[in-house]
């Protein structure tokens, strides 16, 4: 017969292991600003959710919540997870541009305009370099959108000339200092703000890539689309926070890690470059907008002055000791297809 000391023990493990268990199998929270509808949710995000809890025999489930349904304020998507409101989220670092210098550097113009090689880039240049502008938490993913182009209700834009004085929203402060080369005011706004943004006047124009105009329906409010600036991308994240990864079992992080990382930021970077065609598409067929082309000569003016903005920023960043001509370098020493 068992002795008392041995059933209190054996109690003690299996109280332990149910405890163990009913943590490991809680349900994580996932942190998203935009509508359900958003192509990121339906193509990326659900289908990782599901995955994940496949992955790990339903040991992590994952529940999304999007619309601000953890807090309004897409600016706020880093500090949610950093303080643990979220387990995950998906973000732009150019909302928060002082936490991610060095990786906003893929949004300059000249450094790319392929989404899928510039999320190359950025895990290329992850290692040692971008990985410390997110210490704080677990990046399970980066990306970037389809090429920024310059959207107006009103007033066209073909020259530099066009852009003396007007108001643009930019998506980060790196990129807004080239909209000031070019001679327009840029204006800091996150994505869901744009429609109205343009509808009602506050600002003139949107930069943004075309990977947002079904979502954020700027067909309805947008009548000119000047689509080969060569102005770059727009970037995002996929983190996760760092107590809530340390809590999950050896193979549960492999089996996120197997999921995530370069693979799911293509399927990502992917999902908005098809996003982006077919936004063009629509305004091309639809008979509501016009796709507006820049004269090649033109063209060189608008890269002079981008090219001034660029050698400006890797220059102050290089006085604030980040390693901005390093980070550059290291975007093309990996993979890039």
């Amino acid at each position: 017969m068992l002795s008392r000391q041995i059933l209190q023990r054996l109690a003690a493990a299996g109280a332990a292991a149910f405890f163990a268990a009913a943590a490991s199998a809680q349900e994580l929270k996932f942190a998203d600003f935009n509508a359900p509808a958003h192509p990121m949710i339906r193509h990326v995000f659900n289908p990782l959710i599901e995955d994940v809890a496949k992955a790990t025999d339903g040991e992590v489930k994952i529940r999304l919540y999007p619309a601000g349904q953890l807090g309004q304020g897409p600016a706020l998507q880093y500090r949610r997870v950093v303080d643990g409101i979220a387990d995950f989220s998906f973000g732009l670092p150019g909302y928060t541009s002082s936490d991610f210098p060095g990786t906003l550097l893929i949004e300059m113009p000249g450094v790319t305009q392929d989404p899928l090689e510039a999320t190359h880039m950025l895990w290329n240049a992850f290692p040692g370099l971008l990985e410390k502008e997110f210490a704080r938490v677990k990046v399970l993913g980066m990306w970037a959108n389809a090429p920024a182009m310059i959207m107006t209700s009103k007033k066209q834009v073909r020259s530099l000339d066009d852009l003396r004085g007007i108001k643009i929203r930019v998506p980060s402060a790196a990129v807004g200092k080239v909209i000031e080369a070019w001679g327009a005011a840029p204006v800091t706004m996150p994505s869901p703000a744009v429609y109205n943004a343009l509808a009602t006047g506050v600002v003139d124009g949107i930069l943004m890539g075309s990977s947002g105009i079904i979502p954020f329906k700027l067909h309805e409010v947008a009548r000119y689309y000047t689509v080969n600036l060569s102005a770059g991308v727009t970037s995002f994240f996929l983190i996760m926070n760092r107590d809530s990864w340390e809590k999950l079992t050896a193979p549960q992080k492999a089996a996120i890690d197997k999921l995530t990382g370069r693979t799911v930021s293509l399927k990502a970077a992917k999902v908005y470059l098809d996003e982006g065609n077919e936004g063009i598409e629509l305004v091309r067929k639809g008979g509501k907008g016009e796709l507006v082309a820049i004269a090649d000569s033109e063209l060189a003016r608008f890269r002079a002055a981008s090219g001034q903005a660029l050698d400006a920023a890797v220059a102050e960043l290089e006085r604030q000791s980040i390693p901005a001509r390093r980070i550059l370098q290291a975007f093309r020493s990996g993979p890039l297809k």
